[in-house]
């Protein structure tokens, strides 16, 4: 997503994503459907970022699950998969350092992630 895009760009892009890859196969290659759930736990992860924050790009997973990514270069980049059940799998990579794993969403977005965010977006 471009930096100057508002929230509700952002959420708009979701929900296109979302009704593009909510049917099973959407990938034509026997994909998940993104659920609902899903959809909706991107909405308030996303909402859990203030608003002066960078804002992510989305993807979408075979596994059915929904992707945020932060992106500044193959050596800066934090991508985030959210699974229905309130999961945030992750995966970063700042130069050299490289770190993943997984916490649950407990309704404000994780300072761990956040900090991540900002090293990715360093000049």
């Amino acid at each position: 997503m471009a930096a100057t895009e508002t929230f509700g760009q952002v959420r708009h892009a979701l929900y296109q994503l979302y009704q593009d890859c909510s049917q099973p196969g959407w990938d034509g290659y026997g994909a998940f459907p993104v659920s609902a759930d899903t959809l909706e736990l991107a909405i308030r992860v996303l909402n859990s970022l203030s608003p002066d924050f960078p804002k992510p790009s989305f993807g979408a997973e075979p596994d059915g699950q929904l992707t945020m990514e932060w992106y500044r270069s193959p050596h800066r980049v934090l991508s985030v998969s959210i699974s229905p059940l309130g999961v945030l799998y992750y995966a970063v990579t700042i130069g050299a350092e490289q770190n993943y794993g997984h916490m649950p969403f407990l309704g404000q977005f994780p300072d761990t992630l956040r900090e991540w965010i900002r090293k990715v977006n360093r000049a």
